[in-house]
């Protein structure tokens, strides 16, 4: 979903990095392209699934997201996913980061509590993006 969440935000002429578009394409390490686009994007789109918040290095990710967003450098948008990981389970690495930003600038994947997708899902992380081309965007997908 990230890739097709980047080309849709090029589309409508924002700028956005993706490690699973961007690294193919440009070589190098994944980890500081990622620790890159932590440091310097305005904007944060964070793909919440499971597999995203079992993570160790989306947690490393986010910790320098949540120091910035503490003095208000970036702006967080979660997509969040329909989840059977609950907030204080064990595997949760992002169990003391998420809750910083809930209810903040949330977009739905699903239609909310009814499973069902949600068709405008992508449209409301641009809106909520405002699309400016000198606001690098970071879309964080496990």
């Amino acid at each position: 979903m990230a890739s097709e969440l980047t080309q849709y935000l090029e589309q409508r002429n924002g700028t956005a990095f993706c490690t699973r578009l961007w690294c193919p394409a440009n070589g190098g390490s994944w980890a500081d392209d990622t620790c890159i686009g932590a440091i310097t994007c305005k904007v944060l789109i964070a793909l919440v699934t499971d597999g995203w918040c079992r993570s160790k290095e989306v947690l490393a990710e986010m910790r320098i997201i949540l120091g910035r967003w503490k003095r208000d450098e970036v702006k967080v948008i979660l997509v969040r996913y329909s989840s059977e990981l609950k907030q204080d389970d064990p595997e949760n690495a992002l169990k003391t980061i998420l809750p910083y930003f809930d209810g903040n600038q949330d977009v739905y994947h699903e239609k909310y509590g009814t499973g069902e997708p949600n068709p405008d899902w992508m449209r409301q992380v641009g809106d909520l993006c405002g699309l400016l081309n000198d606001a690098p965007v970071a879309v964080a997908e496990t």
